[in-house]
């Protein structure tokens, strides 16, 4: 488990994510990353949304960020992120999309205002 600062946070991660700022592991943990190369993705989509090239599912408290060569990011409460990966999905374009993307559904979920 990698532990970063990033976004005023301290957030613990299965992903190395070279981009955050790293930190000493603590218990203090505002947000908490992992893998799950188990779940299949149709259980959190149907066949008609996995043929789309993007799809988002978004409210306050959960959302679902899919990218068909990737995989989909799940995001709840603004303090869990759980990475599905597709069976070809690259680690650096996920972190990409945690940088930016999915820390902005985080942040939003938190209450803060974000603006690109």
């Amino acid at each position: 488990m990698f532990s970063y600062y990033a976004y005023g946070l301290e957030i613990h991660s299965e992903m190395e994510i070279p981009e955050f700022i790293p930190s000493a592991k603590t218990a203090k943990c505002d947000v908490k990353l992992t893998i799950d190369r188990t779940a299949s993705l149709s259980s959190y989509l149907s066949a008609e949304a996995l043929e789309y090239p993007w799809a988002l599912n978004l409210t306050r408290e959960k959302a679902l960020v899919y990218l068909q060569d990737l995989g989909i990011f799940s995001i709840k409460d603004g303090k869990t992120i759980v990475f599905i990966p597709a069976p070809q999905a690259l680690e650096q374009p996920a972190r990409f999309y945690i940088v930016g993307t999915v820390m902005a559904i985080l942040l939003y979920q938190r209450g803060f205002l974000v603006l690109h």
